[in-house]
């Protein structure tokens, strides 16, 4: 194995900002956040609490910015769903630092505020199920976003050995392969993809070709 070093922000960008930044309604100066719009009254409001200034917290930037997208979908009559990679809650003694966002419970008090219900703050705990969570997904959306968090990122880390540096010509066959070998992108849990899969009552086939659909849409 070789070890490498963890890309910084603007190389991260780089890799990334195809897949949902580019198409944004807003995004956050202060970090990677950016508000997607899944149809016209429901939007993605994805947060970013792994900057280089403020790594494992949501930074009072973000948190301002992020009050000022909740109103202005208030005010565009849409739904939002909030999306981070650590939980808000802590749910497990055993798996704190780097799952938890330290300053959660502001970012929670501005989430209510602006409108986002507790179901959806029990579906961003629950993608962490059997990883560092004890909270279940109950939801399909829930079991989408669990099925979906680690294949995303084995699918991102193929396109990039691809020539085209994209998701638009691969074919689910070669996913398979790449989902196979069991060396390649190894961080990405086959086991929890698998078990998505499986809550989901979805084959292995399905989901792994409903979620590069999905990717690829992106660029449509």
């Amino acid at each position: 194995a070789v070890r490498v070093e963890s890309p910084d922000e603007a190389r991260f960008f780089d890799i990334w900002h195809a897949y949902g930044p580019d198409h944004a309604l807003a995004r956050d100066p202060a970090s990677f956040s950016y508000v997607y719009a899944l149809t016209p009254g429901l939007r993605l409001l994805l947060l970013d609490a792994n900057t280089t200034a403020r790594p494992n917290r949501i930074r009072e930037e973000t948190l301002e910015w992020t009050r000022a997208q909740l109103a202005e979908a208030r005010r565009a009559g849409a739904r939002v769903i909030s999306v981070t990679h650590q939980t808000l809650l802590r749910h497990n003694p055993l798996f704190e630092q780097g799952f938890r966002i330290a300053n959660g419970e502001a970012l929670r008090e501005v989430l209510e505020q602006g409108g986002v219900d507790e179901r959806t703050i029990h579906a961003v705990v629950s993608h962490g199920y059997g990883i560092c969570a004890d909270v279940e997904p109950t939801h399909e959306m829930e079991k989408v976003l669990f099925a979906s968090d680690e294949l995303t990122g084995l699918i991102g880390a193929a396109a990039l050995m691809r020539p085209s540096k994209s998701v638009q010509d691969m074919e689910l066959k070669s996913l398979k392969k790449k989902y196979k070998d069991k060396k390649f992108a190894a961080g990405c849990s086959r086991e929890v993809i698998s078990r998505g899969a499986e809550q989901l009552g979805w084959t292995l086939d399905e989901l792994l070709e409903r979620t590069l659909e999905a990717m690829k849409s992106f660029y449509e």
